[in-house]
């Protein structure tokens, strides 16, 4: 395991096969990170899994009791599911090359170019 600070002060425990992603989304867009380790423990693991959700039920069932945060949360997955649905849309007639260059001074990769052709660029 290993800990990781969010947001100044918030430390998380994170296993090996966790991804940092829906930590980030809870904490940064949603601002509920309380709820990360329900998220995992109940297999949504990715971005890609809890844009599954789509029922106030769905939440209710993983542990999430105030209505008000279920609410939240439905909202930011519309809106995840929304503007992955328009990047696709803006990106479904381009075949350039995509970039991937690692940045040394962060985890994050920048990705760069359309999605037919895949370079990736290691220094």
């Amino acid at each position: 395991a290993s800990v990781v600070t969010v947001g100044g002060d918030e430390q998380y425990d994170l296993q090996p096969h966790e991804s940092m992603e829906v930590l980030r989304w809870l904490h940064d867009t949603v601002r509920l990170p309380v709820y990360y380790r329900l998220f995992i423990e109940h297999g949504f693991e990715t971005l890609e899994l809890v844009s599954a959700i789509t029922q106030d039920s769905e939440l209710t069932e993983i542990g999430i009791d105030s209505i008000r945060h279920r609410r939240l949360i439905l909202a930011a997955i519309r809106a995840l599911n929304s503007s992955a649905a328009q990047f696709m849309k803006q990106n479904e007639n381009d075949n350039s090359a995509v970039s991937v260059i690692p940045r040394k001074d962060s985890n994050l990769t920048v990705i760069e170019g359309g999605r037919d052709q895949y370079n990736e660029h290691m220094y």
